[in-house]
């Protein structure tokens, strides 16, 4: 019984500290593939870190920022969004 509870012990341990949920690197992966998946939304860069997403780049509306982290806020794993991404608007030619 007391090495049943040693090993109940250890693997609990084991899983707190490699998390629960996807690794940085694959969830970085998944949240760029959901980005690119929307035409508005591909020229947008994702990176992970704890399970926090920065998302950088420059679009071309206040709407289109705001679907990206939308888009991003649906991927499982995401925790949450730091959203750095700078909107350009063009203005009329010279």
């Amino acid at each position: 019984m007391r090495s049943v509870l040693g090993i109940v012990a250890c693997v609990a341990s084991l899983v707190l500290a490699c998390g629960s949920g996807p690794d940085d690197e694959s969830l970085t992966i998944k949240v760029q593939s959901k980005l690119n998946s929307a035409p508005q939304t591909s020229t947008v860069e994702a990176q992970s870190s704890h399970d926090v997403v920065t998302l950088a780049g420059s679009v071309g509306s206040e709407a289109t920022r705001m679907k990206a982290e939308q888009i991003v806020r649906q991927v499982a794993g995401v925790k949450g969004v730091r959203n750095q991404i700078v909107v350009q608007v063009s203005g009329p030619p010279r």
